[in-house]
């Protein structure tokens, strides 16, 4: 099975929503593969499929932020909702590092050319905007919004293919993945 066919036959879980998203990585799938090493489609695979996943957790976020925001809604189901939010949030970022601790793989076997593109975000993190603007073209009522998040959508699918095509030419330094949480006591807080 190709990289295109698993894109095209992945995504079950996805339904009839998973049409944009498939052709958005069947389309990179193919730009990347005649740099893809042999050994990468294995890697592509698992990429492909923590994509789908992580394309599944920003919408369930965004239908759980639609519920916390609820006029009237009480306060008990609020809290509730916003640690599931919480939660919904954990496995995003967990999703995200998974992309990126991939693309390290990738990135690590390339050598041969000294680096000269230094990357401002990880891949894992423009997967994730894309998704969101998946989520935003789908959601728009307004067709200046829809346009622009569309288009928004064009510039960033682009600047995966070329990030990819740097990474897998050795030409891309990573930045820094992980992520981390520092909670400051809010003032007075501290003062017990």
């Amino acid at each position: 099975m190709t990289t295109r066919d698993r894109v095209v036959t992945g995504g079950v879980a996805l339904g009839a929503r998973a049409g944009r998203l498939n052709s958005f990585l069947s389309a990179t799938g193919k730009n990347v593969e005649q740099l893809m090493p042999p050994w990468g489609e294995a890697i592509w695979h698992e990429f492909i499929k923590i994509t789908e996943e992580l394309f599944l957790q920003n919408d369930e976020q965004w239908r759980l932020e639609d519920i916390a925001h609820t006029k009237g809604i009480r306060v008990d189901k609020l809290g509730e909702t916003k640690r599931l939010i919480d939660q919904s949030n954990s496995l995003r970022i967990g999703r995200i590092d998974q992309i990126d601790q991939l693309i390290a793989q990738l990135a690590n076997e390339q050598t041969g050319r000294r680096p000269h593109v230094h990357l401002s975000e990880t891949v894992g993190e423009m997967i994730d905007r894309i998704c969101i603007l998946l989520l935003k073209v789908e959601g728009a009522v307004d067709p200046e919004a829809r346009d622009l998040a569309e288009r928004k959508f064009k510039h960033l699918t682009r600047s995966l293919d070329l990030t990819l095509f740097a990474i897998l030419e050795g030409r891309a330094v990573l930045p820094p993945s992980g992520n981390f949480k520092i909670y400051r006591p809010l003032k007075g807080e501290s003062d017990d």
